[in-house]
């Protein structure tokens, strides 16, 4: 077996992309822009179009990335494509001022991340041996890149086949069952992102306007950093308005209706994917109390000081990552149903998304924050009763044990939040079967923990909720 390794610098230390790293399908974007070299193509590439083809059909590279830290999100106006009305004036002998300019601009948020060290941010494609040649075409393609993010983001790209396996750094991020989820190539991405990059030269068919891009193709893998622990395997979704044009939001307070929602959804997918019956049963938690099945966990907003608490994001987890993967794409844009009316819409989260990193711990390990500390969200409901506290300690002990974590370092319990805008416990509506004490709960263990973690007798429901603490 041989090495694809591709390397790309950002001389400048800084990146203003959304996501990190860089997934590869972005990666398969920058090899065809410089390529390409800002230019109208009149005649194919053969031989290139033959490589990249070759490209995207790989398994998913391994991705070697710079320490970074997240900076301060910019925020700057940029000229709406409204230079008709701008034309329009002047032919009517009326010219804009520029303060009528600057009210057509629509303000755009740009992310900054600073690298920390001049390393540079690698992939790394194991392949066939007889590939050597074809993969020696992609290394000379990956010397025309010139931008890699946004048009600010200068790189110089370089590239070598190799036989030696690439070392795995702490940095390195690898193909894993859960972690973020990037864009990955896959056949017929070229074509699309081909189509995308030619539409731009042929604005008019005929004298019609083309309106929008040709869509994009591509797949997803998810990505775990070498120095994280394991955790399961997620899929996330927001919710939003059956329009589309805002979220779907309740009190976490109703987390178990939302949940509920979830379930009957989900329930659905799987007997859809699944063909046995009993398999279906223990997923959704009414087979083998000690098997596998799936967490729903519906995502109050938290991490800001002016957070509302408000749920927006629902995540699933659960023991395989394929089975979850079909359930993303079977639930992608269905409705969640309130007493048979719709009322909500899924819709899928690619990539980083900052909330769902916090409750992951990936928000906080990628800047070498510690996790050993946890605080619940929502309320921990308890195994049993407590005999008004007697037993409050034991049964938090039991808790932490069904959900499969190690004993605490320290522990404390309260009946008042943690967070911000959380609520008192005992105050979260839970079915009849779950009339257990509720307590919200701060623990420490020894190790940085990671996953999306809940605790107690509503963890596969949103309740017991923890998040971990700078």
């Amino acid at each position: 077996m041989a090495w694809l390794n591709l390397y790309i610098r950002y001389p400048s230390q800084s990146y203003h992309g959304a996501e990190w790293p860089p997934s590869p399908f972005k990666l398969m974007q920058a090899l065809i822009a410089g390529f390409n070299q800002g230019r109208n193509r009149s005649q194919p590439a053969a031989d290139f179009e033959s490589a990249l083809r070759w490209l995207e059909q790989q398994n998913p590279p391994w991705i070697d990335a710079p320490d970074s830290e997240q900076g301060t999100t910019l925020t700057v106006a940029v000229p709406n494509n409204e230079d008709n009305l701008t034309m329009a004036a002047w032919a009517n002998g009326k010219p804009e001022s520029a303060n009528d300019k600057a009210k057509r601009n629509a303000l755009k948020d740009v992310p900054q991340r600073f690298l920390a060290d001049d390393k540079p941010l690698s992939y790394h494609w194991q392949i066939a041996e007889e590939d050597a040649v074809i993969a020696r075409q992609i290394v000379a393609y990956a010397q025309r890149i010139t931008v890699f993010g946004r048009g600010i983001d200068l790189v110089v790209a370089w590239g070598e086949v190799s036989n030696d396996t690439p070392p795995v750094s702490a940095q390195c991020y690898l193909p894993q069952q859960a972690g973020v989820a990037l864009r990955v190539p896959v056949p017929g991405s070229f074509a699309a992102l081909e189509a995308r990059y030619q539409a731009q030269f042929m604005p008019r068919v005929g004298n019609v306007w083309v309106v929008g891009l040709p869509p994009l193709h591509y797949g997803t893998a998810r990505y775990q950093r070498a120095d994280q622990p394991t955790g399961k395997p997620y899929i996330a979704f927001q919710l939003l308005e059956l329009h589309g044009k805002g979220f779907w939001v309740r009190d976490a307070r109703q987390t178990n209706e939302v949940a509920a929602m979830m379930r009957h959804l989900l329930d659905k997918a799987l007997k859809g994917e699944l063909p046995d019956p009993a398999a279906v049963s223990q997923w959704m938690g009414h087979g083998d109390v000690n098997g596998e099945r799936l967490h729903i966990l519906p995502l109050p907003s938290i991490g800001h000081e002016h957070v509302d608490g408000l749920i927006r994001r629902v995540l699933v987890t659960g023991a395989d990552a394929e089975l979850l993967e079909r359930l993303a794409w079977t639930l992608e844009g269905s409705e969640l149903l309130k007493d048979g009316q719709p009322t909500a819409r899924l819709v899928r989260i690619f990539g980083d998304d900052t909330v769902v990193g916090m409750y992951t711990g990936e928000w906080h390990s990628r800047r070498k924050l510690p996790t050993c500390e946890w605080v619940s969200v929502t309320p921990v409901v308890m195994p049993g009763f407590d005999h008004h506290g007697k037993r409050t300690a034991k049964l938090m002990r039991e808790a932490l044990k069904q959900a499969g974590l190690p004993e605490p370092l320290a522990m404390e319990v309260s009946a008042a939040p943690y967070q911000r805008h959380g609520h008192r416990a005992g105050s979260y509506a839970v079915p009849n079967y779950l009339k257990y004490p509720q307590y919200h709960v701060r623990i420490r263990w020894e190790k940085p923990q990671y996953g999306a973690l809940a605790i107690g007798a509503g963890r596969f429901r949103g309740l017991g909720l923890l998040y971990p603490v700078l």
